[in-house]
């Protein structure tokens, strides 16, 4: 019947080995039950004097567990330049592959790009002009309840009344849901009430109406209107504005009668083309 042998190293909790502090005989393997780290005699050093084993340091050492060739690649290399797999926050223009056959640009566009790429080419796009001597956080609207997308400069924003401008002329193209209508073709009621800031708006080639006080009492001085038809004007759109009294409305040349035959208000009339 075959004998079988167990080998077993000496061991004892860390505290036990640090009290007793005994002379490990040379090639003695020391182990600590508690911290499972492992000391190897020299038949000389005391327990405490020891040092703990550890495995060579692969960046340092060319024996350690890559070759010298790998190791190489990675000499002055800083990690820290590098994205984590996990939750990566990339900057600059990162880029992947092209599909085959597609000579398209490789640069990656997150979600916010798309959702405003889409935005931009809806034909139900409000555009506003606000001017601000001074950069900061402004109040761009009075009520956007019924908005449904906001960009700011052409970068997608959350929907808020208040949003940071730049100094100078800045651009926020709004898209509005009128949910009885099930449709975005409708300025709501005092969407821009008493907004000193707005300078001129760009109105949609569908916008259907605007509703009662959209613009009362703002800074507006010119409408832009792509539409064929006048939108349906609720009650005081544009009562207080420099735009009711003397400003300038545009629109295209072979509609400009019936603008000023159903806005007929005191602005100007003028050619968009």
């Amino acid at each position: 019947m075959a004998n079988y042998y167990h080998i077993k190293i000496r061991r004892a909790t860390a505290a036990n080995w640090a009290s007793d502090n005994p002379t490990p005989a040379d090639g003695e393997i020391c182990w600590e039950t508690d911290t499972k780290k492992i000391k190897v005699g020299d038949g000389v050093t005391a327990y405490n004097a020891l040092a703990y084993f550890t495995l060579p340091n692969a960046t340092t050492t060319a024996a350690g567990l890559m070759s010298a060739a790998d190791k190489s690649k990675l000499n002055g290399i800083n990690i820290s330049l590098y994205a984590p797999l996990n939750s990566p926050s990339f900057s600059g223009s990162p880029q992947a592959p092209n599909i085959a056959g597609r000579a398209v640009s490789k640069v990656l566009a997150n979600a916010n790009y798309v959702e405003g790429a889409i935005a931009r080419t809806n034909p139900y796009m409000v555009r506003c002009e606000y001017y601000v001597s001074s950069g900061g956080l402004y109040q761009i609207a009075s009520d956007l309840s019924k908005c449904t997308y906001m960009a700011v400069n052409n970068e997608s924003v959350d929907v808020e009344d208040n949003q940071k401008l730049t100094a100078g002329y800045n651009y926020i193209d709004y898209l509005f849901y009128k949910k009885d209508l099930l449709a975005w073709n409708t300025i709501p009621v005092g969407a821009f009430k008493d907004i000193v800031i707005l300078k001129r708006v760009l109105l949609p080639s569908y916008l259907f109406r605007i509703e009662d006080g959209a613009f009362g009492n703002s800074g507006l001085e010119e409408v832009w209107s792509l539409s064929p038809t006048p939108p349906t004007l609720g009650s005081d759109v544009f009562t207080g504005t420099t735009f009711e009294s003397g400003g300038k409305c545009y629109c295209h040349k072979d509609n400009q009668a019936t603008y000023s035959g159903v806005w007929g208000f005191g602005c100007i009339f003028l050619d968009i083309a």
